[in-house]
């Protein structure tokens, strides 16, 4: 398969990385209405009642992932690119909750350091993504005469 080709040299068969990456997505979807349930639930949560909602929607762009891939839909780079940006809501939210704001200089780039690798990461993911789902096809819209 040459680059940039988005056509499947074994139409119908799913290849082996999209499987195992939906199955991946579809685990970290039951981990978010997880996380999102001891929130709500557990007496004496740490997090505040609105990260469940950030749980949840982490949860529903993980599932919405999963299934993309499963059925290899091409709206499934946007389901992916939502669960990329809850991440990042996430990253954002410990980094506010647990102080990190007030530890010292030294720890910085070494959160840099992870922070772009976790970006280098989801590049890859979303390239990985990207080459092996069918184009977009969007419906024509034509005008009655």
């Amino acid at each position: 398969m040459a680059r940039g080709d988005r056509s499947d040299p074994r139409p119908g068969k799913r290849p082996l990385g999209i499987t195992l990456f939906s199955l991946a997505m579809g685990w970290l979807s039951f981990a978010g209405l997880a996380n999102a349930a001891t929130t709500l639930l557990v007496k004496g949560s740490p997090f505040p009642g609105y990260f469940a909602i950030f749980a949840l929607a982490y949860a529903l762009a993980a599932g919405a992932t999963a299934v993309g891939l499963w059925r290899r839909k091409a709206w499934t780079l946007i389901a992916f690119r939502l669960w990329m940006g809850t991440c990042g809501i996430f990253m954002a939210t410990f980094a506010f909750l647990l102080g990190l704001a007030a530890v010292g200089a030294e720890v910085w780039p070494g959160l840099l350091a992870f922070l772009a690798f976790v970006l280098f990461i989801f590049w890859l993911l979303d390239r990985y993504i990207r080459a092996r789902l069918p184009p977009a096809r969007w419906p024509t819209v034509r005008k009655k005469p």
